[in-house]
């Protein structure tokens, strides 16, 4: 079952989510050192959020946002 629709996710979300929080994630992820200043702060901080929201369909027992 799909929680977001396609148009969705593969524009408002997409856009406004993944594609600017992808340069902060990818270096971060790399082990690399990186500045956060407070606009990368809220990219991450939106992006987590909107990570953890979707993470709950799949495991519906470990909500943590209702």
């Amino acid at each position: 079952m799909r929680h977001v629709c396609k148009t969705c996710n593969e524009t408002w979300l997409s856009n406004n989510v993944e594609v600017p929080a992808k340069p902060i994630l990818i270096p971060l992820i790399k082990g690399e050192r990186v500045d956060i200043d407070s606009a990368a702060q809220k990219i991450l901080a939106t992006w987590a959020a909107k990570t953890v929201m979707t993470a709950e369909y799949v495991h519906p027992t470990k909500v943590v946002i209702h």
